[in-house]
């Protein structure tokens, strides 16, 4: 039962940072001046929230018919009490991080209007993870990887 009512807080916490962050992504598009990127953006954080209060309604729902059989309504009014407050903190918690985020947010919805794509990262960290692993392997004194990059900068025909 505590495992469940855990659960439930975490998605709930989840639910209400996200509801608070996203307003971070509107800020950040005025700011940046691409609201159109940022209205995509705020629509992928909306998915990922609705999708979480999702899963959390039907466990809620599921600590109400727990109490109806067993006639335990000041046990469901507590865990409801316990409920509401993970829902504060994860707005309080958003709110403290809003302006992190809208600097976040800023840079995301440059990159995603450059790319095109929510998956605008995965070329660079490939080469981000390339460059790290030469250097330190360099740093060991062999160079395993080394006649890859070197590789990629031949001219083909």
């Amino acid at each position: 039962m505590i495992d469940k009512i855990l659960l439930i807080c975490v998605f709930t916490l989840t639910i209400h940072m996200i509801e608070t962050l996203s307003h971070s992504v509107r800020l950040a598009g005025v700011r940046v001046g691409k609201l159109a990127v940022a209205l995509s953006l705020f629509n992928i954080a909306a998915i990922v929230s609705r999708t979480a209060n999702t899963f959390q309604a039907t466990l809620t729902g599921g600590l109400v018919d727990e109490a109806r059989v067993g006639q335990e309504a000041d046990v469901l009014k507590d865990q409801f009490h316990i409920i509401l407050g993970s829902a504060s903190v994860g707005t309080l918690l958003g709110m403290l991080l809003l302006p992190t985020f809208v600097v976040l947010f800023s840079r995301a919805i440059v990159h995603l209007e450059r790319a095109g794509s929510v998956c605008f990262r995965s070329y660079d960290g490939i080469q981000f993870y390339r460059t790290i692993r030469v250097r330190l392997d360099q740093r060991a004194g062999n160079d395993p990887v080394g006649h890859l990059c070197r590789s990629q900068n031949r001219v083909v025909d």
